[in-house]
């Protein structure tokens, strides 16, 4: 009897033994994942021994226990798994077996370009941009745009086959043609609602049909590679087989990648008595059946595309606060230039380059609609000098919007352009010396991100480059 109960107690002892370590996690409080890697070819005790040794499970022991009790030794799966110490080994050996591997989200917005694709993996650290608008150009137009789970690590072939299974997938039974795509890429760039897509579909086909140029705005942005709704006299010259003003028909292939409502609006156009149509900055399509009634709506509804000049720094201008404003004008409509203190490519502190337009001691503020001084490291070295301030208080006195950014609105508080007026400045906590430079000239210093005080904008620093522009296009939108 008391063997008996020795026993009993030896096996009850090892039967919790074994359920705690397989049932209970090393940490449940440890809840960061972490990848782990199986590689293919790898033995079960390579996997148990690495799981171990990366403190995601308590003993590689009770791993390779737990998986040949359950007969599935021979079942691993290679590939990226997101694993945390607060799973317990039954959890740890499931997602193996069934090969649940590490998985992301991406979302291809409707209306990107390979360009825009390309730099959305880029940015999110997978690929080089090049790889695909470069290297796979013939994908543009049949990318289709949705939410995607993809495994980590997965390849950009891999990706890119998915999306044109997808676009397959969504476009089964429709009569697809080369000339489909290209259209409804032209309707995707062009209008927004389903309604106004059907009706730019039946414009733009019977254009077609009549020989008349097609003249999609899109087309040429696609070109340039500018974000904006304007286009200059000059870009519609542009020598380029995508080029609707310049060639009859339809261009070489699609500009973008388009939604199933465009493809559909493509497929399936509205007859009107249309010819013409304009988008406002508002977004609002206006319709027109005689070129005369087009001019009249283009006088009411556009207005004429507004001169931006961004001054920077020769050498060291602050990155993010010149090309995030900039990008933020451009799509707003803006002509934006780049001056400086001296000719040729400038170069930032995070290492972008661009060609410098013209001198800071060339600019007229009579010839723009907004002067924005850009910070950085070089800024007042390169800057902080009679012509930036001549700049400054010629915009002033000829009711011109004045923006600063950075460090730079020390520059515009020593040109006396600030007295009376509520400003901000880069500071930090231990250096406020940029704060009583404006105080010192009679500026109201206010410790905010953006301050806008009449025409005058300032901002305090990169972090603050977003809403800067906006203040911006919101200014020259006022105006």
């Amino acid at each position: 009897m008391k063997k008996f109960i020795i026993i009993f107690l030896l096996l009850f002892g090892l039967g919790i033994f074994f359920w705690q370590g397989i049932y209970l996690s090393k940490g449940s409080t440890l809840t960061e994942e972490k990848t782990f890697l199986v590689e293919k070819g790898q033995s079960l005790f390579q996997i148990a021994e690495n799981l171990e040794k990366e403190g995601l499970i308590k003993n590689q022991f009770l791993f390779n226990f737990y998986v040949f009790l359950k007969g599935q030794q021979n079942k691993l799966q290679a590939g990226e798994y997101s694993l945390s110490p607060s799973m317990d080994i039954a959890e740890v050996a499931k997602k193996i077996i069934s090969g649940d591997i590490a998985k992301e989200k991406i979302t291809i917005i409707e209306g990107w370009n390979l360009k825009d694709i390309g730099f959305y993996f880029e940015n999110k650290g997978m690929f080089q941009a090049e790889e695909l608008y470069d290297e796979m150009p013939e994908l543009e137009g049949y990318l289709f745009p949705d939410t995607y789970w993809i495994r980590r690590g997965a390849s950009l072939e891999e990706i890119v086959e998915k999306m044109k299974t997808n676009f397959q997938e969504k476009t089964k039974g429709l009569e697809i043609t080369p000339e489909i795509v290209i259209m409804a890429s032209l309707i995707e760039k062009e209008v927004k609602t389903k309604e106004d897509k059907e009706l730019v579909s039946g414009i733009l086909w019977k254009r077609l049909e009549d020989k008349m140029p097609l003249q999609v705005d899109a087309t040429i942005t696609y070109i340039t590679g500018k974000r904006t709704t304007k286009i200059s006299k000059e870009e519609t010259q542009i020598d380029s087989p995508y080029n609707t003003y310049k060639y009859l028909g339809l261009p070489i292939g699609p500009i973008c990648n388009p939604g199933l409502e465009s493809i559909m609006a493509a497929l399936y156009p509205k007859d009107s008595e249309f010819w013409y149509y304009l988008s406002s900055p508002e977004g609002k399509t206006y319709f027109s059946k005689t070129l005369e009634e087009h001019n009249i709506k283009k006088a009411k509804y556009l207005k004429p595309m507004p001169k931006v000049v961004e001054i920077i720094a020769f050498k060291d201008f602050r990155d993010e606060e010149y090309f995030v404003p900039k990008e933020i004008l451009e799509t707003a409509g803006a002509e934006v230039k780049t001056a400086s203190n001296q000719m040729g490519t400038a170069i930032g502190a995070d290492g972008g380059e661009l060609e410098v337009d013209l001198l800071v001691s060339e600019i007229n503020p009579a010839d723009f609609d907004a002067i924005v001084f850009i910070g950085g490291p070089g800024c007042l070295e390169n800057l902080d000098n009679e012509n930036s301030y001549k700049v400054a208080k010629d915009t002033v006195s000829q009711n011109k919007i004045l923006a600063s950014i950075c460090i730079s609105p020390t520059i515009l508080a020593k040109a006396g352009v600030l007295k009376g007026k509520k400003a901000t400045v880069w500071t930090s906590p231990m250096d406020k010396s940029a704060a009583r430079i404006l105080e010192d000239n009679g500026a109201i210093y206010q410790d905010k991100d953006v301050v806008v005080d009449g025409k005058i904008i300032t901002g305090n620093g990169p972090g603050a480059a977003e809403e800067f522009g906006q203040a911006i296009v919101k200014a020259l939108t006022k105006d």
